[in-house]
């Protein structure tokens, strides 16, 4: 089974929403879904990696952004098939990058993936490959890694950088991060948020593994 989670500032009839987003995939009967709200993203984070390892029947978490719309109807299939094939698999994302620069991760000349955005169509020219770094639009995490690695909630207060960090973490743990095709619909609005909480995460992450 999954466990599936978003962090989001609204509550109640967002997990209801958060349903929706997930595409026809989700059979409720066997997936969890969590809406965290009230924390910084890490600290909602943990919690649902919290309530993941205490369900032997997880093999994989499901952490994507409330912009973030699940199309693909084989989403299911492709993300167990890719981590039951490969032990030293960790992560799985969309996009990501290796040789990152800093916390931009798109500045890298390594990027992988793709993904419908409502900016465009987002293509880096390799659909599929090993990466350093997923971004955290959506990320799947494997049990080996859920249930040995945290969010870092100290250095990572905001919304910025939390994946990036926890993708190097899983790395540095011997585990690997993936991008695979699937069908995603990011509904981003564009730019950094808050670009001085970006800038604080990219200090920190900085100091943290460069």
């Amino acid at each position: 089974m999954l466990v599936i989670g978003t962090c989001s500032r609204a509550s109640g009839a967002e997990a209801k929403a958060l349903q929706c987003r997930l595409g026809s995939y989700v059979d409720s009967s066997v997936d969890q879904v969590h809406v965290g709200a009230g924390d910084g993203i890490c600290a909602v984070y943990n919690r649902i990696l919290d309530l993941a390892c205490a369900n032997q029947n997880c093999e994989a978490v499901v952490l994507l952004h409330d912009d973030t719309y699940v199309l693909d109807e084989n989403f299911r299939a492709k993300i167990l098939r890719c981590l039951r094939a490969d032990a030293g698999l960790g992560i799985l994302g969309v996009v990501g990058a290796s040789r990152i620069p800093s916390l931009a991760w798109w500045e890298s000349d390594a990027k992988v993936g793709e993904v419908f955005e409502t900016r465009g169509f987002i293509d880096f020219g390799v659909p599929r490959g090993r990466v350093d770094v997923v971004d955290g639009l959506l990320m799947v995490i494997g049990r080996e890694v859920f249930t040995r690695l945290r969010f870092d909630e100290k250095m990572f207060p905001g919304f910025h950088g939390y994946d990036v960090d926890y993708c190097l973490q899983a790395r540095a743990a011997g585990y690997g991060c993936m991008v695979i095709p699937m069908e995603i619909l990011h509904k981003a609005k564009g730019g950094f948020g808050n670009r001085d909480e970006f800038l604080s995460a990219s200090r920190a992450l900085a100091e943290k593994w460069f």
